[in-house]
């Protein structure tokens, strides 16, 4: 009974046989809250909002990460109705790649607004500190954050 309730208290179920791994999330849903994200079939409003990540990265969050657009003339996928952009985090001074992640802006036709999900490219592993990191990025920015965790 006891390694029962200690298997519910951290994500183990014994209908799903799953459980929910608390060290890795796979992705962040950015939602509209305070702020609203820009239209995905805007390319100029895409690079303002980058722009806007690296202003608040830089006055907020001390400036040590920038945010750089690799992909800047992806074209928007209508069967998906979304729109895939390659952002590099990188070190502000030496420019170095910290990670590569897929900026995937998402039209919902239901609530007619923009979603937004952070998903890390090519399997990479991103630490907890650097998903903590883009959270409060967002938040600092008036967005709302749900986090996807992985599940085994």
């Amino acid at each position: 009974m006891f390694i029962g309730c200690i298997k519910l208290c951290f994500g183990s179920s014994h209908q799903e046989k799953e459980r929910v791994s608390f060290n890795f999330i796979n992705k962040l849903v950015i939602l509209d809250n305070g702020a609203k994200l820009p239209n995905p079939h805007d390319k100029n409003a895409i690079n303002e909002f980058i722009t806007q990540i690296n202003t608040t990265s830089k006055t907020i969050l001390g400036g040590t990460i920038h945010f750089i657009l690799y992909n800047p003339n992806e074209q928007f996928d209508k069967s998906t109705n979304s729109i895939q952009y390659v952002i590099h985090m990188c070190n502000t001074k030496s420019l170095l790649v910290i990670h590569k992640l897929n900026f995937i802006f998402h039209y919902d036709q239901t609530h007619d607004k923009t979603v937004l999900n952070i998903i890390p490219s090519q399997n990479e592993m991103i630490s907890t500190n650097q998903w903590s990191f883009i959270e409060s990025l967002f938040y600092n920015m008036r967005f709302r954050i749900k986090k996807i965790y992985q599940t085994n």
